[in-house]
């Protein structure tokens, strides 16, 4: 059943999810980015957002952009959870295809990841892509089924399922070491 708010109480509602989703999504995402995009303003717009303080998720729905410094998450669906301190715990967002970019380093190419499902869990550094998961650096490129990246020891691992005549698909481009004149 649908239930109609007022329109004071939805602005009362919005102000305070729009509070509280920046508090929650401030913490994750630089883990994965610049070390300077925590401490930039989150913007998180979609087409729906609501806060649920007794299972502790924020979910938005719709056309969902976070943006954060140089990282930026488009999806259809973001669920976050965290714990009874406000600390997220994991982020699932899903997509066709959900999509994550960020700048790593400064100076380099920006990582561009897509997939089904891009899941992140902020205090184990670890992202996992799932269905059709990509991410791209450069001319350096991995696809398969499952893309998992731990942020913190800058290792990614592809996997693709037995059996089921899939594969992982890695393609990287040399540097070009030669001295110019």
């Amino acid at each position: 059943m649908i239930q109609r708010l007022n329109p004071l109480t939805l602005m009362r509602m919005k102000r305070q999810q729009g509070i509280s989703l920046f508090l929650l999504f401030i913490l994750s995402l630089p883990c994965y980015a610049l070390p300077s995009d925590s401490q930039k303003p989150l913007l998180v717009t979609s087409d729906y957002s609501s806060l649920n303080y007794q299972d502790n998720t924020a979910t938005n729905i719709g056309h969902v952009i976070m943006q954060q410094g140089s990282s930026k998450l488009t999806a259809d669906k973001v669920i976050t959870y965290y714990n009874s301190h406000h600390k997220i715990i994991k982020i699932i967002s899903y997509g066709h295809p959900a999509r994550y970019q960020t700048q790593v380093q400064l100076n380099t190419p920006i990582l561009y990841t897509s997939g089904e499902t891009i899941t992140f869990y902020p205090t184990q550094n670890l992202a996992i892509l799932e269905g059709n998961a990509t991410a791209r650096r450069g001319h350096n490129f991995m696809q398969a089924k499952q893309i998992s990246y731990n942020t913190k020891e800058k290792i990614m691992l592809s996997s693709a399922e037995l059996g089921d005549n899939s594969y992982a698909r890695i393609t990287v481009t040399p540097q070009n070491n030669a001295s110019t004149p």
